[in-house]
């Protein structure tokens, strides 16, 4: 009884590890790069924690997610943050602040060296690594 009950211990806290996602920039771009390259969608929404976004950034991570793995390669890695406070952006006209604080971006690019791609603001909060949904979307 009592491994078996080791065993449920520590499978609740790997899955509950990995259903919060990377604490590092590091094990962020792996797990990154690991669900694109295994072309699996439901892996990489799993990098991200959407929780407190507004209603469309569900959408607009579907949209992402559907150009990523329209890319014949790729090239992911993480950037320092400049300057301090939530992200501001602006949507038609109206300023906008997203929810919480980010230390780094993680930045996806279509190529290597870097090309066009896409960059999402990215923190940490409480150990467990936050992504805030902002794609810019090319307007071509």
């Amino acid at each position: 009884m009592r491994i078996a009950s080791t065993r449920a211990l520590i499978l609740f806290l790997f899955t509950s590890c990995y259903a919060f996602g990377a604490t590092t920039p590091d094990e962020l771009v792996a797990e990154v790069e690991a669900a694109i390259k295994a072309r699996s969608g439901a892996a990489f929404q799993k990098c991200f924690n959407l929780a407190g976004t507004e209603p469309g950034a569900e959408k607009a991570m579907q949209s992402t997610i559907d150009k990523v793995f329209s890319w014949p390669s790729h090239y992911v890695f993480t950037s320092e943050r400049v300057d301090e406070g939530p992200m501001q952006w602006v949507r038609d006209g109206v300023a906008n602040t997203l929810n919480g604080e980010w230390m780094c971006n993680l930045n996806m690019y279509e190529s290597k060296p870097p090309s066009k791609g896409l960059v999402f603001p990215a923190g940490f909060a409480s150990g467990k690594c936050l992504i805030l949904a902002a794609v810019k979307e090319d307007k071509k």
